[in-house]
């Protein structure tokens, strides 16, 4: 609800960290309906990396620090085990989910392979 509510400039992303109700949530998964999917296009022209995480990874550990992560871990893998210890060292309140996808095969790069890894920690959750 609060990333709609940033999203129609009712808020500011500042808010959002502590707005009060940003732990409501507008649409979810269940086996009783048949999900509508998001899509987005995304330039990759321009990225070379990217990031998909749970809100248990980015409202526990910072954009620059996030970066910072991505950018001193050449391997995927690691950049993904690496941001889920992040939110886990900054207290774990939440699931903590990241999948690092590297971006090649570009125009600049002629390597026709791709990396991607994941890694994700359910705090809390039962067996």
């Amino acid at each position: 609800m609060v990333q709609e509510l940033v999203d129609a400039g009712r808020i500011t992303a500042e808010q959002a960290q502590h707005h009060p109700e940003r732990h409501v949530i507008t649409r979810a998964l269940s086996a009783a309906d048949v999900p509508e999917p998001d899509f987005f296009l995304v330039p990759l022209d321009a990225a070379h990396r990217l990031l998909l995480c749970t809100d248990g990874i980015n409202a526990m550990i910072d954009d620059v620090d996030i970066e910072r992560i991505l950018r001193r871990c050449p391997d995927p893998g690691q950049a993904a085990a690496e941001l889920v210890q992040a939110a886990l060292d900054a207290g774990g309140r939440d699931n903590a989910t990241a999948v690092v996808v590297d971006v090649v095969g570009l125009a600049e790069n002629d390597d026709d392979s791709h990396r991607a890894a994941s890694d994700e920690t359910n705090q809390g959750a039962l067996p």
